[in-house]
């Protein structure tokens, strides 16, 4: 039994334990064993003896080790190994050399991006300013505006027939005028023929000579305005887009702006406007404050108490809402969150504090034209909903009330006969609620649609107006476009030759 490894062409023979035992091994299968015919006739001539045996192994590995085929063997694989380091250090040194490429251009590219971002730091700032000009800008609109509303809203139904009527004026005004100004364009059409015809008949030869060369500066000019305006066209495109870019750019960071801020907002403006009101006639009889200190974990906005010296007549608490989610324009999304999500936390607060009744000073649900309502819901008949607005108006209501149960209070001294009428107050003061309330919703609905009406009359008329104007101007455009002076005057040319 025996083994062999072979390591390029040199066969070197492992013999296993059998061999080292002392059995015999034939020499005739050892040399099968050898692939080229030539060592195998080489060490069948050297070793003439037909076994090899355990003595002799050492006396065989020494033959191999000292044979030519073995000796060229050895030089050959240590010129290989010269040949693949001299190949490995090639490389290694082009390997040095590319990294020594990317070192360099990598070193380039960070000195670029800093460069960029530094110029993008600056645009930032830039953007940054912009965005706080344009936000003070948009304020400012929006307290014009909110000031506008508050006194549009304030015209009643004699205010509204007197715009309608001062609407109806003007409509008047304008056809009037804008008959008179049919006639004047008339007149002057009329005028320009005739100026018209003397001048040509005054010029037909410088005309006539001249029309050829007038045509081609013309159409020169007309070429060289066209390619001028195309060129303005394109810088204004381009311009127009980086605005636009810049727009979005300012739409979404404007999306960004803290709700909590708005709500604060509306909270002060609330707190200021009911203090103006109340702050000083009233003392010792409102007593109006922002609540700080929760409790079971809930709080409003405001707690509204009447006084009858020391002792509370009326408590209402009072809580503000505004929009909590915006668009891509910045404009206040209608669903985003309704008025009856905060019934149930505001009855708590209600329940919480004491109060007789609870307040949802609201901006919410727009699209609904309201001034104050109540939920319809049973468990909510003490919560009122009111526009911040006529939040006031609403507290003057309840003030009124509670003088009446302070009147009750102090001259009925009978416990029984003064709960009777207490009741039977609260029973005629929520039907004379409610009843305000309705009348007061049917009434802002009125007007709402009223006005409504106005806007689309007014716009109809406008429009009829601007195109009533457009078609007699285009008309007289039309006009003045067919009367060709040139063919006028050949027309007159060929009179004169056949007198």
């Amino acid at each position: 039994m025996y083994k062999f490894i072979k390591i390029d062409d040199l066969l070197y023979l492992e013999f296993d334990q059998d061999i080292k035992k002392g059995t015999r091994i034939l020499w005739d299968d050892l040399l099968q064993k050898v692939p080229s015919y030539g060592k195998r006739k080489m060490l069948n001539e050297t070793f003439k003896s037909n076994a090899v045996y355990k003595d002799d192994y050492k006396d065989l590995e020494q033959f191999f080790l000292s044979s030519p085929v073995y000796e060229n063997l050895e030089n050959e694989n240590k010129l290989k190994i010269a040949n693949i380091k001299i190949q490995k250090d090639s490389e290694i040194m082009e390997l040095q050399k590319l990294h020594e490429q990317e070192s360099k251009r990598l070193a380039e590219t960070i000195t670029d991006l800093n460069a960029i971002k530094s110029k993008l730091d600056l645009e930032i700032v830039a953007l940054k300013g912009r965005l706080n000009n344009f936000e003070t800008e948009k304020q400012k609109e929006i307290l014009e505006l909110e000031h506008k509303m508050d006194n549009a809203i304030n015209y009643d139904k004699q205010q509204s027939e007197k715009i309608i009527n001062e609407l109806n004026e003007k409509i008047i005004n304008l056809k009037n005028d804008n008959q008179n100004l049919i006639n004047n364009k008339e007149q002057e059409i009329t005028i320009a023929k005739s100026k018209a015809e003397i001048d040509a008949n005054k010029k037909i030869d410088e005309i006539r000579i001249e029309k050829e060369e007038k045509i081609q500066k013309m159409e020169l000019s007309f070429t060289q305005k066209i390619s001028e305006l195309e060129t303005t066209n394109s810088h204004l495109e381009m311009n127009l887009k980086r605005k636009d870019e810049d727009l979005a750019n300012l739409k979404r960071e404007k999306q960004s702006i803290n709700i909590k801020l708005l709500g604060e907002e509306l909270e002060e403006d609330i707190f200021q406007k009911v203090t103006n009101k109340y702050g000083l006639l009233a003392e010792g009889k409102i007593k109006f404050e922002k609540t700080t200190a929760p409790i079971k974990g809930t709080k409003p906005d405001f707690l509204f108490e009447i006084m009858d010296g020391k002792k509370t007549v009326m408590k209402i608490v009072i809580e503000a809402k505004t929009f909590q989610k915006f668009d891509n324009d910045g404009n206040p999304m209608f669903g985003s969150t309704k008025n009856r999500d905060h019934y149930s936390k505001l009855e708590k607060d209600r329940n919480n504090f004491k109060a007789d009744y609870a307040i949802l000073a609201t901006e919410l649900e727009p699209q609904n034209n309201f001034l104050i309502s109540k939920p319809t819901e049973k468990e909510y008949r003490n919560i009122f909903v009111v526009r911040p607005q006529y939040l006031d108006s609403l507290l003057d209501m309840f003030v009124n009330i509670a003088d009446k149960l302070r009147i009750i209070n102090n001259k009925i001294i009978n416990f029984e006969e003064k709960e009777n009428i207490i009741e039977k107050f609260n029973n005629m003061k929520d039907s004379i609620l409610n009843i305000t309330i309705k009348n007061i919703d049917n009434q802002a609905n009125k007007i709402e649609t009223a006005n409504e009406m106005i806007k689309k009359q007014s716009d109809i008329i406008a429009a009829s107006i601007r195109t009533m104007i457009d078609s007699h101007i285009n008309t007289l455009k039309n006009k003045m476009e067919n009367f060709n002076i040139i063919k006028m005057a050949e027309k007159i040319s060929k009179l004169e030759m056949e007198e």
